[in-house]
């Protein structure tokens, strides 16, 4: 018996070494494991169950070994064991996880072409953007509603730029919610905010910070500079290079203004159509202060700065008409020509500070500082409010001041007359 009971023994020892050298199936087809698995579990109607716990559980794992895989049950995520740490399945050693159809990292960086990229993404070669109609969008909501289906050759770079373009076409828009109205074709926007509003406008080139943002259907207007016709909503053809340049202006067209500030009020209070229209002002400030003034012309620093609805001038140098307001039909060419010139009209002074103080403001006389020639440097430079006078020369008529209907020929010539008639 006792010999028995070693043989029984012997067996059990060695069926026991067996089970636990081979290879183990679990399943109900009776199938056996496959070569290269220690366990093999297979099933089409239950799965398995790893440990489930809390954060805190896992944490509290003794010295866990590498792959050692948990589910925690306060984010339902699986976690697997790094000599570094736990880390999320779906992460793995790289950062990257995947969430449904999205698979995103919020450390890595992509290298394509270069195994050292210095960004989030580093391109080295070409970047080939297709089915798009020919259109390039880049920016979060840039050319979201474009029609991919046509040919639009349109190029949006920037948050929401072309954001509501559908069939626009050749459109250029750089710079955050730069055309972001846009329906229509051909424009240029660059810069933050630039032709924003623009729905129906055509062929309009809006470069700096909110140049042409409120424009809906202006055409043909380019605009350089900072705030540069900002308001512009339906004028055309205007041209503003300089910051502020038009930026009051609304409605109307066929302005040009070149310099910082150049026709800045220009439209501001207009009741009748050709009222702000047709006027010219190039440098700084010139025709700064210009509402209803039309067919202006300006060329010089603070060139007819202070005309607000004067209309028919023209002044050419630094400061000349600078002081005029209301006045009209007026020539000054030369630095300070007619500086003071507020109220006049029909004059002409050519040269360095000539008719300086003419202003008009004589009560007693209504054609007070009126109808006035004056060519030469200072010529008439006193003269306040006479008027059909005629002088040319240096310093002629210089001290005059309220003398009328008088002709000077000659430097210096009547430079000493002051009130005669």
């Amino acid at each position: 018996m006792k010999t028995l009971y070693t043989a029984i023994l012997v067996l059990c020892l060695m069926a026991g070494n067996t089970l636990l050298e081979a290879q183990v199936a679990i399943n109900t087809d009776g199938s056996s494991a496959n070569p290269s698995a220690m366990l093999d579990i297979k099933s089409d109607t239950a799965g398995i169950l790893i440990p489930r716990m809390t954060s805190a559980q896992r944490d509290a794992i003794n010295n866990p070994a590498q792959g050692l895989m948990v589910f925690v049950i306060d984010d339902s995520t699986f976690y697997f064991y790094k000599k570094t740490g736990w880390l999320e399945l779906s992460t793995g050693e790289n950062g990257w996880i995947v969430s449904g159809d999205t698979v995103y990292s919020i450390t890595s960086r992509i290298g394509i072409g270069t195994s050292s990229p210095g960004a989030r993404l580093d391109v080295a070669g070409h970047i080939w953007i297709t089915n798009t109609g020919h259109s390039v969008f880049i920016g979060k909501d840039a050319g979201k509603n474009d029609v991919w289906g046509y040919t639009n050759y349109n190029t949006i770079i920037g948050e929401e730029a072309g954001y509501s373009n559908i069939q626009g076409m050749g459109n250029v828009a750089v710079g955050f919610y730069s055309l972001r109205s846009n329906m229509s074709d051909m424009n240029t926007a660059l810069g933050g905010l630039t032709l924003h509003d623009n729905n129906y406008g055509v062929g309009n080139t809006a470069t700096g910070y909110q140049a042409l943002t409120k424009n809906t259907q202006g055409i043909y207007n380019t605009a350089n500079g900072f705030n540069a016709l900002i308001a512009n909503t339906t004028g055309n053809c205007n041209v503003a290079i300089g910051a502020l340049a038009l930026a009051k202006n609304t409605e109307r067209s066929f302005l040009v203004a070149v310099g910082d500030s150049a026709l800045y009020h220009n439209g501001e209070y207009t009741t009748l159509n050709y009222q702000a229209a047709y006027n010219t002002a190039l440098g700084h400030k010139a025709l700064f202060a210009n509402n209803k003034g039309y067919r202006n012309t300006a060329v010089g620093y603070k060139t007819l700065s202070s005309n607000t609805v004067g209309f028919d001038n023209t002044a050419l140098g630094y400061a000349p008409l600078s002081l005029i307001t209301t006045g009209f039909s007026n020539i000054a060419i030369g630095p300070q020509s007619l500086y003071n010139g507020y109220l006049v009209h029909d004059n002409i002074a050519i040269g360095d500070s000539v008719l300086f103080y003419n202003n008009g403001n004589n009560v007693w006389q209504a054609m007070s500082g009126k109808y006035n020639t004056a060519i030469g440097s200072k010529a008439a430079l006193n003269n306040l409010g006479g008027f059909l006078n005629t002088v040319v020369g240096y310093k002629a008529f210089y001290k005059n001041i309220y003398g009328n209907n008088n002709t000077s020929l000659g430097a210096y010539s009547l430079s000493g007359n002051t009130y005669i008639v």
